[in-house]
């Protein structure tokens, strides 16, 4: 027997912190937005006291376990899912995280935001994270399972499209921008210039391998060792967070223009793009980016690594320069040039996708909910 309300469930039973639990916040309150009364949500996720509560909305969230083994995870997507969504009797199911479920429901849709499987790792990656060469082995495998039950299936930006389309054969592909608004804050006040003699640069990002910090570094001791004394560059990593951390600080850690500050809750975050003259991205592997955008937003000048994700995360944006991820010299000269305020951006332009494209959450809902 059919509900008297349509019903759209999203499950994201392991997001709790970072970039994709802000995006999964930022989307259920899209999504309570935008559907009319005429549908009930559920949100299957890992704890119900870190959302906003709301009447349009249901929160089950009885998945502890799924975060600490990913056996138990794929049994909750592969078993107790496919009994859950008979008893909800879903007209949309929305994976927001990359596995497709089995389930029963008459449209099914999976976000698949994880690109470590079309990432190869050399040799100082593999020896910093060994265990990333599993993990992308078994996304790989992952993601290939089950993919074509979706009626959509939604990468980030147009060059992951394209191997999904290589690798798995896959045509039912919307290209999403998750970029509705990254900070809740008062516009106006979103950058006040910096106009402290020394110039503050920033890189918001967590140690993995390939985040390429050591670029920043080496441009770092470049321009130190060159004379250029009046900047500093905040990295928040301390050294205690993993392998590759610990050897970044104990490298570089002399150099007394790099601040190690350690991982920022999301106030100190907004300070600290308040405060600065500069994004550094120096990161060889992104599906998006969300530092990109968050730069955007407070107008700050970016260096970013030219690299496949790199275009269509800036988009249209003039205060952009691109650095080859492995030339510190090319990135100390674009940070000198700062520095001395001699600021010759290149800039960058992107046209958006004409078909399959989502500009922000609200088109993709009602994308994903047509004619339903």
């Amino acid at each position: 027997m059919r509900h008297a309300h349509k019903v759209f469930v999203i499950s994201a039973i392991n997001f709790t912190e970072g970039g994709g639990y802000e995006a999964l916040k930022d989307f259920i309150e899209t999504l309570i937005k935008t559907l009319d009364n005429n549908w009930r949500i559920v949100a299957l996720v890992h704890n119900k006291a870190l959302f906003k509560r709301n009447k349009k909305i249901n929160y089950i969230d009885n998945f502890f376990m799924s975060k600490n083994s990913r056996c138990v995870r794929l049994f909750y997507e592969w078993v107790y899912f496919k009994y859950l969504s008979i008893k909800l009797n879903a007209d949309v199911w929305f994976s927001f995280h990359d596995i497709t479920p089995n389930v029963t429901a008459k449209r099914q849709a999976v976000y698949c935001h994880n690109v470590l499987p079309f990432y190869s790792l050399n040799f100082c990656e593999f020896f910093f994270e060994p265990a990333l060469l599993l993990f992308t082995k078994f996304y790989g495998l992952i993601y290939r399972i089950g993919i074509h039950k979706n009626s959509h299936i939604i990468v980030q930006q147009d060059w992951i499209k394209k191997i999904f389309q290589k690798s798995y054969n896959c045509r039912n592909i919307i290209i999403a921008h998750p970029v509705n608004q990254p900070f809740k804050i008062n516009r106006n006040l979103a950058h006040l210039p910096n106009s402290k003699k020394i110039t503050s640069f920033i890189y918001p990002a967590f140690p993995r391998s390939f985040k390429n910090f050591e670029v920043i570094c080496s441009a770092a001791e470049k321009l130190n060792r060159d004379g250029l004394k009046n900047f500093q560059i905040f990295l928040t990593i301390d050294g205690s967070e993993n392998r590759y951390a610990k050897y970044i600080v104990s490298r570089y850690g002399f150099i007394p223009q790099l601040k190690f500050i350690g991982l920022q809750n999301r106030q100190d975050l907004i300070k600290l793009y308040k405060d600065a003259n500069c994004l550094i991205f120096p990161s060889k592997l992104e599906s998006w980016g969300l530092p990109i955008s968050e730069a955007k937003f407070f107008n700050l000048p970016i260096l970013v690594a030219n690299m496949p994700y790199a275009k269509e995360s800036v988009g249209n944006y003039s205060s952009v320069n691109f650095f080859a991820w492995n030339n510190c010299n090319q990135l100390s000269k674009l940070m000198k040039n700062v520095v001395n305020k001699k600021n010759t951006f290149k800039g960058n332009k992107f046209s958006n996708h004409k078909e399959g494209f989502a500009e922000n959450w609200t088109q993709l809902i009602k994308m994903l909910i047509k004619d339903i």
